[in-house]
């Protein structure tokens, strides 16, 4: 019986590799660091690791080669782990649109400022005189 190493492409799978590293680095932060010093080291985290599959994705966009698949259909982008992960235009453009997204909820939820005594939540925004 001979074993076969699996083939990955890790560059090509880099904003997937990120997002699940800043993850698992996110959970130890959560367990390891004290409740009133955890908010700045997860949002600088965060961030980072958005920014930096971003950046990756952007970079794996515009180097995408072009192939000839079967039936001469011609496209740009791979097959990567071993069949199980495609990564052409229209991925890119999703993980782009995503991790665009990501960055913003994040953004949403760092803040913590609320002006002029209004509840952070909507449901209780007509509880306040002076808020409708």
């Amino acid at each position: 019986m001979e074993f076969t190493k699996p083939e990955l492409e890790y560059f090509e799978l880099l904003p997937l590799l990120l997002v699940l590293g800043g993850a698992c680095v996110g959970v130890l932060i959560e367990a390891f660091v004290a409740r009133h010093r955890r908010r700045s080291p997860q949002i600088v985290l965060c961030n980072a690791v958005l920014l930096a599959a971003l950046i990756s994705t952007i970079t794996i966009g515009r180097g995408l080669d072009p192939h000839t698949g079967a039936g001469g259909s011609e496209g740009r982008g791979i097959v990567g782990a071993e069949g199980s992960v495609i990564v052409d235009g229209p991925t890119v453009y999703l993980w782009g649109l995503v991790l665009v997204f990501a960055i913003g909820g994040v953004a949403l939820f760092a803040e913590r400022r609320l002006e002029g005594g209004v509840s952070a939540f909507t449901g209780q925004a007509a509880a306040l005189p002076g808020t409708c």
